[in-house]
């Protein structure tokens, strides 16, 4: 069986940036599954109503209601209930992790529409999970090349080390999004995460992150997977399981 552990130099590297690129990670086979699984999720969320709990909805400029966020989504797609629990996503947290198996917190996917997919704020995903593990962490897959035009991930690099910082919120429209006011972040140290489909991104719910809109005519979608040490928890039921839930009760109730 082929290792996917992080090397030495990798781990380093996570924990002094609290985040790491791996470019090219999945293969076209793979990044063409993501893409038809993103396209079935669309159509299996239900209708695209501000009261769905699955669904974060935007409003496209002349085009009508969209898609902004997805959670949870391995219910409606074996590919991607299949790579939640594929060697080549757990062997990366399993290293991460000092070798403790790594349980699935959160899967969902990121739709960056064209000309007009909304920004998500600076902030730490700890921010909204603080009631867990600090140690939860997060893989960020690029289903679309990802530019600093179609609203890459932006990294900001050490301040995973800093705790918790203060947060306030943003109404973006589709939801209300923490996010850490300018005066305790130095935004300038941002890094912009570009990359081919397949790139991985893996960084700590520590690490402060945003995207900018989407300004070009090409969608930018990712999916995101959570992961906790198991011995510090599982609590998949108690929270991406408990809005599978709730959306499936909705969904039932619109029949």
């Amino acid at each position: 069986m082929q290792d996917h552990s992080l090397t030495n130099e990798q781990r380093r590297q996570y924990e002094r940036d609290g985040f790491l690129i791996l470019p090219s990670y999945l293969p076209s086979q793979t990044v063409d599954e993501l893409s038809d699984a993103a396209d079935e999720v669309v159509s299996r969320v239900g209708p695209l109503a501000r009261g769905n709990p699955r669904v974060q909805v935007e409003t496209i400029e002349g085009r009508g209601a969209g898609i902004r966020q997805a959670w949870p989504v391995i219910d409606l797609s074996e590919t991607l209930a299949r790579l939640a629990g594929d060697e080549r996503i757990l062997g990366l947290f399993r290293s991460l992790f000092d070798g403790d198996a790594p349980a699935l917190f959160e899967d969902k996917l990121n739709y960056k529409n064209p000309r007009g997919g909304t920004p998500f704020p600076m902030h730490q995903d700890y921010s909204y999970w603080s009631d867990y593990s600090p140690r939860l962490t997060s893989a960020m897959i690029y289903i679309d090349e990802a530019t600093v035009e179609n609203g890459c991930l932006e990294v900001v690099p050490g301040w995973h080390t800093k705790g918790l910082l203060p947060r306030g919120e943003t109404d973006v429209g589709p939801a209300v999004d923490h996010h850490i006011p300018d005066s305790a972040l130095d935004r300038s140290r941002a890094v912009q995460a570009t990359g081919p489909p397949g790139t991985l991104i893996l960084f700590s719910c520590l690490t402060p992150h945003s995207s900018a809109p989407n300004f070009s005519s090409r969608p930018r979608r990712a999916l995101i997977l959570t992961y906790s040490p198991v011995g510090d928890g599982d609590w998949y039921e108690e929270t991406s399981g408990a809005n599978r839930d709730r959306s499936n009760a909705w969904r039932a109730a619109q029949a």
